[in-house]
């Protein structure tokens, strides 16, 4: 376990990203996001090799030792398989994993994340079929729609950056956008919604209603980056999204008040120094895995 100095360290480093977002972002209006996400990119990227470069002598030496092993446990954890036609992808690691598609539509997988698609994919329409969460950039052509099936929705684009998140038997699935436009359907094909960029749409299962609203979609790209950063949320909500994020069960112990907080974590960070840190920010509560 790592000082509370350390984690600290890694935190500015994501806050100064999230800065970043924040900054690129706001009142940008949607015909220059796609500019603002390139200069973005270049910012991130800088920030991240410097980053990288003041921690490099803290894991130089464990990290040449460890090789061997991630390379063997990148093969296990992550799978491509194919059965009459049909290509499989299957995240089944702790970290996000890019797949770039037949048309060049580059797919960030989650863990736990499973993607497929026919031998058809490029013909008249671009199917894919995602179990999980999963970010995409997809290529525009406006010939070729690109679809995206979940167990209880549609996602139809013809180029555009957005994500979805629709794990098997999720109450709440959604649908974020970021640039372009969507139109999320029914599984008959039928249009629910356009959403235009900023905008989220959140399934609600139990009431057969479906939620639109306005979000900052720096969040949603600090995913992309690696990264999770919460903003006026509660313990509730941390406590679900790093338990979501490593795919564990959390316990808390003592009284939640329903403050709300900022907080933010690198999703390949130590769940005990999270724990540690979200201690350290909520006071008298404690978490602990179940």
């Amino acid at each position: 376990m790592r000082n509370i100095s350390d984690i600290f360290d890694e935190t500015d480093e994501i806050r100064t990203l999230d800065h970043a977002l924040h900054f690129l972002l706001s009142g940008t209006p949607d015909t220059d996001v796609e500019e603002s996400l390139k200069a973005l990119n270049a910012r991130i990227d800088a920030a991240q090799r410097t980053a990288r470069r003041s921690r490099m002598r803290r894991w130089l030496y464990p990290a040449a030792a460890a090789v061997a092993v991630i390379l063997v446990t990148a093969v296990v954890t992550f799978s491509l398989t194919y059965d009459d036609g049909i290509q499989r992808y299957c995240n089944a690691g702790e970290a996000a994993v890019m797949v770039s598609l037949p048309d060049g539509t580059q797919v960030w997988m989650n863990p736990g994340t499973e993607m497929t698609f026919d031998k058809n994919f490029n013909a008249e329409e671009r199917n894919v079929t995602v179990v999980g969460e999963a970010y995409f950039d997809v290529v525009h052509n406006p010939d070729c729609p690109f679809i995206v099936t979940t167990e209880s929705f549609k996602v139809k684009v013809l180029g555009t950056v957005f994500n979805v998140k629709a794990f098997p038997g999720d109450a709440r699935p959604e649908v974020s956008l970021a640039q372009g436009s969507v139109a999320m359907q029914n599984l008959d094909g039928v249009n629910l919604v356009r959403l235009r960029p900023g905008q989220q749409a959140v399934l609600d299962k139990s009431a057969d209603a479906l939620e639109i609203s306005d979000i900052y979609i720096g969040d949603m790209l600090m995913r992309h980056y690696g990264a999770v950063s919460l903003h006026n949320a509660t313990v509730k909500e941390i406590v679900t999204e790093i338990s979501d994020v490593y795919g564990v069960s959390i316990a808390v112990e003592g009284k939640d008040e329903g403050a709300t907080y900022n907080f933010s974590f690198q999703k390949d960070s130590d769940i005990g120094d999270i724990l540690d840190m979200l201690e350290f920010v909520c006071g008298d509560l404690r978490f602990s895995l179940e």
